[in-house]
């Protein structure tokens, strides 16, 4: 000890050290280095620094008493967010049924995947107060051919519809009432934490005891009980049905609805688009607009109708409407933006023509997009009709985060989306066009493998042949596509093409 209250000394560096207290909350130590040898100068630092320490602890200990959360104020948000994570566990477990991932065949697996992770989120959530990226793999030890699974966690947040701590929080102050401050947002994101440690451990449970999760089921309602169990009947006043209360969110639009959702989510960019800019908002500004379509569009098929009342139905005509536009002019000119998606649909329809009335000169011709003064050079078929399911499911999955976020707020029709939104089944490889063995013959005849000029010049003839990346590389993808084409025959004689 170098005798100075709080100050210890080591390796001849003077630190300071203090057990501070907060209320009854556990106390913790703070400690760090005065960057002096001088003992002189760590006497005069060292009560300064207590002086300090005591003023902002007595600061933080009045604050909290006045800007914290109160148990009853944080035992309800931690009851709203057990709510909300219960039905997203078991939307994104249904979800796995219906759209198996992409990064595990076995739908338990990927479950367990998905669970583990969040669990580790939230926990370095609730003990450091932010969760940052992290890696989350998957080994079967058991299993050699088991393939190892490594994800990052802010992908695969992404792909469960994983909302940050931030929003969650954000959204609980907002639905109690609370006006949001600083410490009071750091006291609900702890809380929004726990509760999905707590609600992804009771997932697990019901997992493995079903039942666990709904109540007994009445003997009655299945068969008679026994007369010693039976009481006898009594009349009882039938129960008054309690009007439904209309507020704010029962007479929203969908557009009206997005724009509320850009403004509750920084991610999207806030209100105006340009929250978070500094650390680059999640959603661009085509991405804003893109999912503002998707509610225009809904609004148009709803007729006027507000959110509140979408049901399954009105999705299923948004998708018959998808079905019978043209996916390369739809909403390209000035003139569409102005129609409803019932107009538009009525002018394809008008153009549409069998494809034995079509020239075969015009047959190869891809149509130009609509303007206000043209039209596409091509005739459309039926076989021309249809947004691409890229389009598709980017429509369907803006509409899916907003009733999801919307039915929060207010209470709507359950939409099974996965009945729209598909996966992608082709095959890349198929996708695109393989070269042909004359078309290799001409790449390997150009002067990187014949003889070029000099190492700087590879494309120039000449007579020196450099063996490095430039020159192997494109060899072995022609040496691995012509393996894949024979389906990986041991018999080589059938390769074509040598290397010079």
């Amino acid at each position: 000890m170098c005798g100075i209250q709080n100050v210890t000394r080591k390796h001849g560096t003077y630190y300071y050290r203090k057990l501070i207290r907060l209320g009854p909350d556990k106390p913790f130590r703070l400690r760090l280095s005065l960057k002096t040898t001088s003992r002189r100068r760590a006497a005069l630092l060292a009560p300064a620094l207590t002086l300090i320490c005591e003023r902002v602890a007595m600061n933080m200990m009045s604050k909290m008493g006045r800007d914290g959360l109160t148990g009853a104020e944080r035992a309800e948000i931690y009851r709203r967010q057990m709510l909300v994570e219960r039905d997203r566990l078991e939307a994104m477990h249904a979800s796995l049924h219906i759209l198996p991932p992409d990064d595990h065949e076995d739908i338990s697996k990927a479950l367990t995947l998905r669970l583990g992770a969040s669990e580790m989120a939230a926990q370095d959530g609730a003990m450091q107060g932010k969760t940052e990226d992290f890696l989350v793999a998957r080994i079967d030890p058991e299993n050699d051919d088991e393939p190892i699974v490594i994800v990052t966690w802010s992908d695969l947040a992404q792909s469960i519809e994983h909302e940050g701590a931030e929003e969650a929080a954000a959204a609980r102050l907002a639905e109690i009432g609370v006006e949001q401050s600083a410490l009071r947002e750091a006291m609900a994101r702890k809380v929004v934490n726990e509760a999905r440690i707590v609600a992804i451990r009771e997932f697990r449970e019901v997992l493995a005891n079903p039942g666990a999760a709904y109540p007994p089921v009445p003997i009655g309602q299945y068969e008679p009980a026994p007369q010693h169990l039976a009481a006898p009947a009594t009349q009882v006043a039938p129960v008054p049905a309690q009007p439904a209360v209309a507020g704010p969110w029962a007479n929203m639009t969908p557009t009206e609805a997005m724009e509320k959702f850009f403004a509750h989510n920084p991610k999207t960019g806030g209100k105006d688009g340009k929250s978070r800019k500094k650390n680059g908002a999640a959603w661009t500004a085509k991405t804003r607009k893109q999912a503002l379509v998707a509610a225009r569009l809904l609004e148009q098929v709803m007729e006027g109708r507000p959110l509140a009342q979408i049901t399954h139905d009105d999705l299923v005509t948004l998708n018959d409407c998808f079905e019978k536009v043209h996916g390369e002019t739809f909403l390209r000119s000035p003139r569409q933006q102005a129609m409803t998606i019932f107009e538009i649909v009525e002018e394809y329809e008008a153009q549409v023509i069998d494809d034995d009335d079509i020239p075969l000169a015009q047959r190869r011709k891809k149509p130009k997009p609509v303007t206000d003064d043209s039209k596409a050079s091509k005739p459309l078929t039926r076989k021309d009709l249809g947004l691409s399911l890229v389009t598709t499911n980017r429509h369907f999955g803006f509409l899916r985060q907003l009733t999801n976020w919307f039915s929060r707020h207010q209470p709507i029709a359950e939409l099974d989306y996965g009945a729209f939104i598909m996966k992608n089944r082709r095959n890349p490889r198929k996708d695109r066009p393989a070269y042909t063995e004359e078309q290799g013959r001409v790449i390997f005849s150009l002067p990187p493998w014949t003889g070029a000029s000099s190492p700087q010049r590879r494309m120039q003839a000449g007579s020196m042949v450099v063996h490095d990346s430039w020159y192997w590389v494109p060899m072995i993808a022609w040496y691995i596509r012509d393996v894949y084409n024979q389906r990986w025959s041991r018999d080589a004689s059938n390769s074509r093409l040598t290397a010079h």
